[in-house]
């Protein structure tokens, strides 16, 4: 557990750190190679039961120096996160991840897996077991869940977003830092209907399926001079007519867009 600066949370909370995705702006990975430490992905069980002891709600960042859902990061390891998450209703915790198939295909895995119950059991280094056998008793989504893709482009959007909006969570959102360039939400999808959790099976806007948006411009040393202006004022107005709540911060903040502060983000309740 660890405070943040990020506008949004209050705590961090990291029972998995590192990443193998390999981003070239990647602030977390270049902390932890100028302390001479190794970014592989890896799970922390000491880490796991972290929540649990805490007593006043508050929002939580999960994994933020990382990626839950990175391929070297199993399933098994996976639920128990969620299993402390459920265990914890007086939290809302924000999961984000630029592996939004694996999160789909995680899903997948929970319903044939623990679909009799099965308990998911991780040991930490004091010996202590965390133990977890709701799964099957589970009603999609978890309320104090929300599921979040990162996204810098087009390209990314076009990859992740569908992969997203197949997931079922409270609240369903968009990280598009660093907002490298121009980026269009208003696209369109169809998904049958067994996999279309959050509107008709009809051609819907991406928007359709999104909670929140939060944005911001590359920041620290390496980052460009100049800034795609053009992209971060279309986003701001997409989601201004579609509905969506949009925040445009920086790593400590939320600075103004052409004048006007924009923080708002969905309402939780406890």
């Amino acid at each position: 557990m660890s405070k943040t600066k990020i506008p949004y949370a209050e705590e961090s909370w990291s029972p998995t750190s590192g990443c193998s995705f390999g981003c070239p702006y990647c602030w977390s990975r270049a902390i932890a190679h100028r302390f001479g430490k190794s970014f592989a992905p890896t799970f922390h069980a000491e880490r796991l039961a972290d929540p649990l002891h805490w007593r006043r709600p508050r929002r939580v960042l999960v994994c933020f120096n990382g990626d839950l859902f990175d391929p070297q990061i199993t399933n098994a390891q996976i639920a128990a996160v969620w299993g402390v998450m459920a265990a914890c209703p007086a939290h809302t915790f924000l999961v984000l991840t630029k592996r939004a198939e694996r999160m789909s295909a995680w899903f997948d895995w929970v319903a044939v897996e623990h679909s009799g119950g099965a308990s998911v059991v991780v040991r930490n280094e004091a010996s202590r077991r965390v133990r977890w056998s709701g799964y099957s008793q589970l009603s999609w989504p978890l309320p104090n869940v929300w599921l979040g893709v990162s996204v810098t482009n087009q390209a990314d959007a076009d990859e992740r977003i569908p992969h997203l909006l197949r997931c079922p969570a409270a609240v369903r959102w968009v990280s598009a830092e660093p907002l490298l360039g121009p980026l269009d939400l208003t696209h369109g999808y169809t998904l049958p209907p067994e996999e279309c959790v959050c509107v008709p099976d009809e051609k819907q806007p991406w928007l359709a399926g999104l909670d929140w948006v939060a944005a911001g411009f590359q920041s620290g040393p390496r980052a460009p001079e100049s800034k795609p202006l053009t992209a971060a004022r279309s986003l701001r107005d997409q989601c201004s007519v579609a509905g969506v709540y949009f925040a445009w911060k920086n790593p400590t903040g939320f600075p103004p867009l052409d004048g006007v502060v924009h923080n708002a983000m969905p309402k939780v309740d406890q």
